[in-house]
């Protein structure tokens, strides 16, 4: 059976940690396209050299890359992003991935296939001029990301494969070129709305926060406010919320601060924290703070 049956099921399945690990590829006329889940249980470091050519990529995770180019850069939530190697230009990037469900999908182009890249990406193929690196942006939401990460069902066979890889690869390519070519003032206004609320969630994920707080900082009322949030990130406010300021967690656990440090600063009881905090990423808040606290 796949890990993944309907889209309605993508924001329950997608993002938790007892959801089978996978990794497809397929290659497409326009390239390799690729898609995987997996459970990070442990913060993970690696390094890579990518092949020449342009790296096209969504996915959701926490992590953080560096590299010569484009430097140290953080990464929480939803990503799309697009790295630039050029022929004969040796770079190494170094990433960091940190506890938790990390899902992703990704288009590989040779230099030698970017003429097949669709002229409707002309907005995004303008930026493969710039400098070699690493680009990424959140102005992408989390239920396009799970839609794009998702395993490709094995009733998928033959041409029907392959005609259901290049589909991906189609909203891969609008997804990332709306990410970084179209400005938030020209969303609907529904969109512009569940962004401008989670712009305002992010900036006091610490402080205490109602619906009713938020609905009014954004000009908006509670109803209107939760049906567009829910509509464009596949998850209520709340669940937001909690799925971020457990990730927030996570890091002041890294940074060396105790389990009941951590629960009070992200405002939830111990015996709450906990439990969220192990249905989130699959361990327990306490083994992050002792394997932290061991000497190396």
């Amino acid at each position: 059976m796949d890990p993944i049956k309907n889209i309605n099921d993508l924001s329950e399945t997608a993002l938790d940690h007892r959801a089978p690990d996978y990794y497809h590829s397929h290659n497409t006329r326009f390239g390799n396209f690729w898609c995987s889940g997996k459970t990070i249980a442990q913060q993970t470091h690696f390094e890579t050299q990518l092949p020449a050519g342009i790296h096209i990529g969504a996915g959701i995770a926490s992590m953080t890359t560096m590299s010569p180019s484009s430097g140290h850069q953080n990464f929480d939530g939803a990503l799309a992003s697009y790295f630039i190697q050029p022929e004969g230009f040796e770079e190494q990037s170094t990433t960091t991935l940190k506890i938790g469900r990390t899902i992703s999908s990704g288009l590989f182009l040779p230099w030698h296939q970017c003429d097949n890249v669709p002229e409707e990406v002309s907005l995004l193929s303008e930026k493969f001029d710039d400098m070699p690196g690493f680009r990424g942006s959140n102005n992408i939401a989390i239920s396009v990301v799970e839609k794009l990460c998702a395993p490709i069902g094995s009733h998928y066979q033959g041409d029907a494969l392959k005609l259901i890889a290049e589909a991906r690869v189609f909203e891969l390519l609008a997804s990332v070129m709306i990410a970084f070519t179209v400005p938030l003032a020209v969303f609907t206004p529904k969109t512009k709305l569940a962004y401008m609320a989670r712009d305002y969630i992010e900036a006091n994920l610490m402080e205490p926060m109602t619906l009713q707080t938020i609905a009014k900082e954004v000009g908006s009322n509670v109803r209107s406010l939760t049906q567009a949030f829910r509509q464009h990130f596949n998850m209520s406010i709340n669940q937001y919320m909690t799925h971020r300021r457990l990730e927030k967690a996570l890091n002041l656990l890294e940074q060396g601060l105790s389990v009941s440090q951590t629960a009070y600063l992200v405002g939830y009881s111990l015996p709450y924290f906990s439990e969220k905090f192990q249905q989130r990423f699959g361990v327990t808040a306490s083994s992050v703070s002792k394997k932290l606290s061991l000497p190396s």
